[in-house]
């Protein structure tokens, strides 16, 4: 439909048009500073006020040109990637739904105009581009997200789904309020379940490598969640005022995409190497058959399925649990060898003063 590649071009003009102004200023502003100081400045009288003016005049130029040229290479990413976020939002998002309905309203006419004996067949580009829509359209898929934000989650949880099912390594979403989302759509009746990535699996360590993360950083990600997670859970458990369920899991298996179910609609990404899933195209799929699921939504779903009654699969507790038992057997260990290496330095520390040697000495201060 040229969508996509309207907002490509669009993007890529106006990089290399702010690119190109700015690096043509910041030039003109160094070589304008350097052409009054050789040629115009020895005009003046050196002390007098007209030439201390024009020369802070010109080490200004050179300076500003200087630091705009800096500036430019240094912020021209950020602005890339702020501008291509904007565009694609309104051309991807809102463009897709423009474009079936002018399609579709294209096609009536062409029809009419058939039925009327003005035209024998519809042309063949629109005829495929409304193939092309039918089938995506009969996969489910609705639209493509640039990437998940808080305030699509948000809607999504805001229009009380029945049912919740999520599928992360960490949701990224506890400072935004994800785990408050999930209590106020128990308390309204809605059954959800939620699958994180073992801590304790060695998948966190791939994980972390494919982030260029410190893998500590990731378990701690994690764990952090579960525990917010269960806590709630807990709390939720005591009150029966509430209509829904929480169920909590932490699967052991190579992280694949994550998604976020609610009731027919599907939102799922793909994990990338450097980059977290969540900055990466969300795409939205919805089930149109009323309960007969295209191939798309039944692998997901069986995705889903299958971790969740996995053998590895745990309860959140569980996970816990051996998380806590491993870091107290690792801190164990690391407080015995650093035991052990103390009572190596002192052995030799005394060693050598029995023999004698004065520099020994110091590993007994």
């Amino acid at each position: 439909m040229g969508i996509h590649t309207d907002a490509n071009r669009i993007v890529r003009a106006l990089k290399y048009l702010t690119l190109v102004i700015s690096l043509v200023t910041s030039l003109l502003l160094i070589l304008l500073g350097i052409i009054v100081i050789h040629w115009v400045l020895p005009q003046f009288t050196e002390g007098a006020t007209n030439y201390n003016l024009v020369e802070n005049i010109a080490i200004a130029a050179v300076v500003t040109g200087t630091v705009g040229t800096l500036y430019e290479l240094l912020m021209r990413r950020e602005f890339r990637e702020v501008t291509e976020a904007s565009l694609n939002k309104v051309l991807t998002e809102r463009g897709y739904d423009k474009a079936l309905a002018d399609y579709c309203r294209e096609l009536k006419e062409l029809a009419k105009a058939r039925e009327q004996g003005h035209l024998i067949k519809p042309p063949d580009e629109i005829v495929t581009d409304l193939e092309e829509l039918d089938a995506i359209r009969k996969e489910g898929l609705r639209r493509i997200h640039k990437a998940a934000s808080s305030d699509l989650l948000s809607q999504k949880f805001e229009d009380k789904p029945e049912k919740v099912q999520i599928l992360e390594t960490w949701t990224g979403w506890k400072s935004q309020g994800i785990v408050d989302w999930i209590e106020d759509a128990v308390k309204l009746g809605a059954e959800v379940q939620i699958l994180l990535l073992n801590p304790n699996s060695v998948q966190v360590k791939y994980r972390a490598w494919a982030l260029a993360y410190k893998e500590k950083w990731v378990r701690n990600a994690i764990t952090e969640d579960l525990e917010a997670l269960e806590e709630r859970s807990l709390d939720l458990s005591q009150n029966d005022g509430h209509k829904g369920t929480l169920q909590i899991k932490a699967y052991d298996a190579a992280p694949v995409l994550q998604m976020y179910r609610f009731d027919d609609t599907r939102i799922f990404g793909m994990y990338w190497r450097r980059a977290e899933t969540t900055g990466g195209p969300q795409f939205e799929v919805v089930d149109t058959r009323n309960g007969y699921l295209c191939p798309l939504l039944k692998r997901l779903d069986r995705l889903f399925e299958n971790l969740w009654n996995d053998d590895r699969t745990v309860d959140v507790s569980e996970a816990l649990k051996e998380l806590k038992a491993k870091e107290e057997q690792e801190a164990k260990e690391e407080q015995e060898a650093k035991e052990e290496q103390e009572a190596r330095i002192m052995l030799i520390a005394k060693s050598a003063v029995r023999s004698g040697l004065k520099p020994a000495r110091r590993f007994l201060a």
